[in-house]
């Protein structure tokens, strides 16, 4: 019954955060904004809400295996998977202000979680974890991160985006149930991958990379293909690209502050897989001057997941 109880969870994340986003961009609908950013916050935040809530539940359970597995394989799967079939099926056209501003700030970024997460490094006697200084941090930035985004305006307000605006009432009510659909589904996927990880003898980290990563990670998915299919590039990378420096930022900085969180030896592998993908995203666009991801670079961060995967088993 596990399975089927961590299915139901799921189930009621990718609800959850359908909701949420739909609710979200109701009212996000009503401003001048244009599709970049409108995937850069709004979309962002809604598929990576499922992230937020599992990752909360996990650190209320000191589950900091599931939580980084979580963020991280999240991060892969984004890049490499939904951007890699994308481009495969198409090339697909990344806005200029990507590469000069968000794409490099999340390599910062995660030059800043190497050293947060590393502590050792600083003293033999101090304990690799993300405390609440370093979520305050991360928070932070994440509030600078906002505010570049409404102060460095090239291209914001080009192109707006046509969007399905609700009644208020149900604006509110997808809000809400949105919340509670995922408050519900984050325990369920939680306790239940928990239960699977004992019944395999495997660690949290690996569910946490492999299944729960990929659970959580299908509103990205859903929400980037549609915009695809309706040669929404932009959005569909706004979203790739607002849910990684969501997850890094908001999901860690919450959890970190509400429960110091231990970095396990068993993360190191992921982190430094999602470093790699990021660093392979950055420079093959830094040096395209047309700033397209193509067919060849869509196998090549394939190829990357599938080695990603079957490295973890060794």
């Amino acid at each position: 019954m596990i399975f089927v109880y961590f299915l139901v969870g799921l189930y009621f994340l990718i609800k959850g955060a359908d909701l949420l986003t739909d609710g979200a961009a109701s009212l996000a609908g009503r401003f001048n904004l244009n599709q970049v950013i409108i995937g850069l916050t709004v979309i962002a935040f809604g598929t990576s809400a499922p992230e937020l809530f599992v990752s909360i539940t996990s650190v209320l359970n000191n589950s900091s295996g599931i939580l980084f597995g979580n963020i991280f394989g999240s991060v892969i799967i984004n890049i490499s998977l939904v951007l890699g079939l994308a481009s495969i099926f198409g090339i697909v056209d990344v806005h200029k202000r990507l590469v000069k501003l968000e794409l490099p700030f999340t390599l910062l970024l995660s030059f800043f979680l190497f050293l947060a997460l590393n502590d050792s490094f600083f003293g033999s006697n101090l304990v690799n974890q993300l405390d609440k200084f370093d979520g305050l941090i991360l928070l932070s930035l994440f509030a600078f991160f906002v505010w570049t985004l409404f102060n460095y305006k090239e291209g914001l307000f080009e192109e707006k985006p046509e969007f399905i605006l609700l009644s208020k009432l149900k604006t509110f009510l997808y809000i809400l149930f949105g919340f509670l659909f995922l408050i519900f589904g984050s325990h369920q996927v939680v306790s239940n991958g928990l239960e699977i990880s004992r019944v395999f003898g495997l660690n949290q980290t690996l569910i946490g990379a492999l299944l729960i990563s990929l659970g959580t990670s299908l509103p990205e998915i859903v929400t980037s293909f549609t915009a695809f299919k309706k040669n929404n590039h932009e959005l569909m990378i706004g979203n790739i690209v607002g849910s990684n420096i969501f997850n890094l930022l908001l999901v860690l900085g919450i959890s970190s502050t509400l429960k110091p969180i231990e970095y396990l030896p068993s993360v190191t592998f992921h982190f430094y897989a999602m470093v790699l993908v990021q660093v392979l995203l950055f420079v093959f666009l830094f040096f395209r001057k047309d700033k397209k991801l193509t067919k060849s670079l869509g196998f090549m961060f394939l190829f990357f997941y599938l080695l990603y995967f079957i490295l973890n088993f060794y």
